[in-house]
């Protein structure tokens, strides 16, 4: 069995049992409580929530060891249920030598494992100090799986990240914009997603964890967005945090 499978197997039963794996400050839905099947029906449940939380488990071996593992992520609702999981598939190597500059893959499945949702990030060596030799991020999102939906780019700027949103014929959907400062303490990083006539449909918060942001342990982010969003867009604007993710707030390993 190939590293991945196991991985795959191992995450199965994690989310069938998430209890065991989180803080008791999150609640979950309850194995009695309705199951959607099929993968489309299942990311519309994103239509009937204007604000998630995207949770990243904290992984205590990770802490204490210094060994970097693959990166777990819940989508909660603002109550706190769990509405999709979603994990990380990357090579070992990768993890322990390039950090977040790693090559990676997320997927986000249902309680019986089906995927639902990827995100693929190439690996592109960048040190994001000069616009000439600067290989900047890029993000593929799939829904379903297979099917290109969008790519989110990093757009080079000497002090506010930005970042373009396009469709998989290059037209422009969205840009992202984030705050001067990323190094604030005791308040959140707010990224605002505009539509191409300049309105803000989505904020992208990262929420200030305190300790947990200072080893680099789990991020948390909040995503509101606007109620007229379809299901299709809401699911682009969730793709695309994790580039955010990887290239401001994953600690270990930066390369800059």
């Amino acid at each position: 069995m190939s590293e991945i499978e196991r991985l795959k197997t191992a995450e199965k039963a994690i989310i069938s049992q998430p209890k065991g794996n989180v803080s008791d400050d999150y609640k979950f839905r309850n194995e009695n409580g309705s199951e959607t099947k099929n993968g489309s029906d299942f990311i519309n449940v994103l239509t009937e929530h204007n604000e998630i939380i995207i949770h990243q488990l904290l992984d205590v071996v990770e802490v204490l060891l210094g060994w970097q593992r693959n990166s777990r992520y819940q989508i909660l609702d603002k109550e706190g249920n769990q509405i999709i999981y979603i994990f990380e598939v990357a090579d070992c190597y990768a993890r322990q030598c390039l950090g977040g500059m790693r090559e990676f893959s997320m997927k986000a499945t249902d309680d019986d494992g089906v995927e639902l949702l990827s995100v693929h990030r190439p690996l592109r060596c960048t040190s994001r100090c000069c616009w000439i030799c600067c290989n900047l991020q890029e993000l593929e999102i799939f829904s379903p799986p297979g099917n290109h939906i969008a790519t989110i780019k990093e757009i080079w700027t000497c002090l506010i990240p930005t970042y373009t949103i396009v469709d998989p014929t290059e037209q422009e959907l969205y840009k992202m914009v984030g705050e001067c400062c990323r190094c604030k303490l005791c308040s959140n990083n707010v990224f605002k997603v505009l539509d191409t006539g300049g309105e803000v449909v989505c904020t992208v918060s990262k929420i200030w964890g305190g300790c947990k942001d200072i080893i680099g342990a789990s991020n948390d982010y909040t995503v509101q967005y606007n109620e007229n969003l379809s299901a299709h867009e809401r699911t682009i604007i969730l793709g695309a945090t994790f580039l955010v993710d990887f290239n401001y707030f994953e600690k270990h390993g930066r390369c800059w």
